[in-house]
């Protein structure tokens, strides 16, 4: 009984520890800013909101910019102040780029957790040749669509 409480208030506690790393999409540009998001802590969540223009977020890999990720998270194009939630489940760089028109190739993109090496600037250079590719849903997938 009492380690069950004692495991409560530790998951409480993580929970109540929790940052949202908050990014603007298109404010100022084809930009996501910041661009980089370091120190993304399991169980955090990163919150990209959207400032009045064509645009969506669509998880990559640093290997295939501008082609979405098997099982990987994706909003549709938004164009209003909607915000699109997702959850951190790992330290691991997670890699994203705009779908819209060619703005992956004109460096739309970003990266929660860079890791030694492979840096946003990096990925940015790699997409300037990159063939943009659709998420293959239409829907919100690994996150919450709201407004915001």
């Amino acid at each position: 009984m009492v380690s069950s409480k004692i495991f409560a208030a530790a998951a409480l506690a993580s929970i109540a520890s929790a940052i949202d790393h908050q990014v603007k999409v298109g404010s100022g540009g084809n930009v996501y800013s910041p661009s980089t998001i370091p120190g993304v802590a399991v169980g955090d969540t990163v919150s990209f909101q959207f400032q009045g223009t064509v645009h969506n977020v669509v998880q990559s890999s640093f290997s295939s910019p501008c082609t979405p990720m098997d099982n990987g998270f994706s909003v549709p194009f938004q164009s209003s102040s909607d915000t699109f939630t997702v959850n951190v489940t790992t330290t691991d760089a997670i890699w994203f780029y705009c779908s819209y028109q060619n703005h992956c190739n004109l460096g739309m993109v970003g990266v929660i957790n860079p890791g030694t090496g492979q840096t946003q600037g990096a990925f940015a250079s790699a997409a300037k040749g990159a063939t943009v590719s659709q998420p293959k849903s239409n829907s919100a997938v690994g996150g919450v669509l709201g407004s915001g």
